[in-house]
């Protein structure tokens, strides 16, 4: 695996490879990017990372208890009785939030080496029939985004940062630090991994389309669907690029696997983000509730603090808009596949092709 950018970046494995490690530092990737093949090194890496992850743990959770003592100090207004129900929902689900990502991914090891097995498959599959697959630019793709996230965060604790202590508020470094880390980049860290795998499906599902429409292109005169045989590098031994059938049976192939990688990063990462945007919602209500009262007490000084709430509602909504974006992309790609791969077996012309694509389909499913 490539961690540097000047080595040739080869597949899947390399592209996240430099991801991988900011995860495992901050407990989000406790575990081998490669399933182990012995159950010696399965233990192994288990109770190396278990170790890990509970000093991480124990680690967030003293904070958040030295932080609990001293909330009191932090108050620079009388709390209403919304105010107090919805900061204790807050504090609980940043407990919740950060503690669940951790954990799930943890339980989750395996599925998640699943899923990026099945990435690495799909693209054999898509190289075979001519579908390069461009990970140099994916590669890139990922370091910006975590360059974004990391100047994103220093941008908001800065500002928060010279807000409180405008207004008397010096936490210690401990709690700075682990509060600042925890809210910041851990959070953009593991919302990174299911927006980046969404926008890895997304290319991948693109290209597959762009294939499909440069193989049976639209006649604009004559409306039907013509074939447009490969080239001879594109053929290899157990496949012959210039028959439809074949080409057609190949393509729905790769296109069940891209639903399959779906499926699987749903089992890896939807609850956690369920959680995240609970989160976000109760956050929501509380940052916009105290925002109105510090503007509308007219307390001198404090309209700042308003300010920063709102703040940090954009910063979280932006990742978690992005999630939501993504999805509806991944859904609207696949779905123009499933109809291009129909499209492309029902308007052929030859029945034997209709024929024999089905016929593989049937033995597929009883084999």
């Amino acid at each position: 695996m490539v961690f540097l950018s000047g080595g040739e970046i080869k597949d899947i494995y390399d592209v996240i490879y430099p991801y991988y490690i900011v995860s495992k530092v901050l407990g989000f990737a406790a575990f081998p990017l490669r399933i182990q093949k012995t159950k010696y090194l399965f233990f192994k890496h288990f109770i190396l990372n278990l170790i890990y992850i509970l000093f991480i743990g124990s680690t967030i959770l003293g904070a958040m208890d030295y932080f609990k003592e001293k909330q009191d100090e932090y108050f620079t207004h009388d709390n209403s009785q919304v105010s107090n129900v919805t900061r204790f929902m807050l504090l609980l689900m940043i407990s919740v939030n950060y503690f669940v990502g951790l954990g799930m991914n943890f339980i989750l090891q395996r599925p998640i080496q699943n899923l990026i097995a099945k990435i690495a498959q799909n693209d054999g599959h898509m190289k075979k029939i001519g579908i390069s697959i461009n990970h140099q630019k994916h590669r890139k793709v990922t370091i910006i985004y975590w360059i974004e996230a990391l100047i994103h965060g220093l941008i908001v604790i800065s500002l928060t940062e010279t807000t409180l202590r405008r207004n008397g508020i010096d936490p210690s470094d401990y709690e700075r630090f682990v509060t600042y880390t925890s809210t910041t980049i851990t959070c953009t860290t593991y919302l990174g991994q299911m927006l980046l795998t969404l926008l890895g499906i997304f290319s991948r599902f693109r290209l597959l389309n762009k294939y499909l429409i440069e193989k049976f292109m639209e006649d604009k005169k004559s409306t039907e669907i013509i074939f447009v045989a490969s080239k001879a590098e594109n053929q290899t031994k157990d496949f012959n690029a210039n028959d439809p059938a074949e080409l057609i049976k190949k393509i729905s192939t790769i296109h069940d696997q891209l639903n399959g990688i779906v499926c699987q990063m749903n089992l890896c990462f939807s609850f956690q983000i369920m959680v995240y945007m609970i989160s976000w919602i109760i956050y929501s209500i509380h940052g916009t509730y105290e925002s109105y009262r510090l503007i509308y007490l007219h307390l001198p000084g404090y309209e700042f603090l308003a300010f920063i709430d709102i703040m940090w509602i954009i910063y979280y909504t932006v990742y978690i808009a992005a999630i939501v974006v993504m999805s509806s992309l991944v859904k609207r790609e696949g779905q123009q596949t499933a109809t291009f791969v129909h499209q492309a077996i029902n308007i052929q012309q030859q029945p034997q092709v209709i024929e024999k694509v089905s016929l593989k389909k049937i033995i597929e499913m009883i084999f």
